[in-house]
């Protein structure tokens, strides 16, 4: 809702419409489409999405661990 005035504004001035080829340009901006080397099979970007989404919930759970937080006997001050 934002940016819809803009993006109008840019298909306006690109002499284009949101549905056709060209509208997509600009609905790309929020949006990621699978390249055309994938011929329409959608399980290699899946899977890719899948594994990046699970190594950033790993780091993230990794580096709230409490466990991890503390600090161990012999790195106390003395």
């Amino acid at each position: 809702m934002v940016y819809f005035n803009a993006i109008d504004s840019f298909n306006t001035a690109a002499k284009t419409q949101r549905d056709q080829a060209g509208g997509l340009a600009t609905l790309s901006i929020f949006a990621r489409f699978p390249a055309p080397y994938f011929k329409g099979d959608l399980s290699i970007p899946l899977i890719d999405q899948i594994v990046g989404t699970a190594f950033l919930v790993i780091f993230i759970v990794a580096t709230m661990d409490m466990p991890n937080m503390a600090l161990k006997v012999n790195l106390g001050p003395s």
